[in-house]
């Protein structure tokens, strides 16, 4: 199993999950799990209700994949495990208490996303890896670790 950033012409900048799963064979092509238009990468929205997207994704970095069995055989109910450096097209709704960002803002961050590739709710069809968690900071330029500030972010 690997895991990418690409620009595809089609799908567009985004991260792309590539998985070796003979008994799986309907992902032996790259598939695009984030980087979608509107609401699809479940960013939330800002102050003004607009979409919060992903803007750009690190092309010099490394992108982290762990992927853990726990279902069937094959990659049904397992749990893939994506982190990757990107920045949004903006800051998360205002948190009113200290006026900041109250989850991200639209500086570079490393992201994390949990996966699990499912069925319909029927148990038949092609699996899905469009059942995941809605991405997370780990921790984002301008944050502070130990009394210092976060400047840059790299893998």
């Amino acid at each position: 199993m690997i895991a990418f950033v690409a620009e595809d012409f089609e799908e567009g900048e985004g991260i792309y999950l590539a998985i070796d799963e003979p008994s799986d064979p309907q992902f032996d092509q790259p598939v695009k799990i984030l980087g979608f238009p509107d609401a699809l990468d479940g960013l939330g929205f800002d102050d003004s209700d607009d979409f919060i997207n992903f803007d750009t994704f690190d092309f010099e970095s490394r992108v982290g994949v762990e992927h853990r069995k726990g279902g069937p055989p094959g990659i049904e109910s397992d749990s893939i495990i994506v982190t990757f450096i990107a920045s949004t097209t903006g800051p998360s709704f205002t948190n009113h208490r200290t006026a900041k960002p109250m989850l991200y803002t639209e500086k570079p961050a490393l992201w994390i996303v949990h996966l699990t590739p499912s069925r319909d709710l029927t148990g038949t069809g092609p699996l899905r890896l469009d059942n995941k968690t809605s991405p997370m900071p780990v921790v984002q330029v301008g944050d502070f670790i130990d009394g210092e500030e976060v400047t840059a972010i790299s893998t």
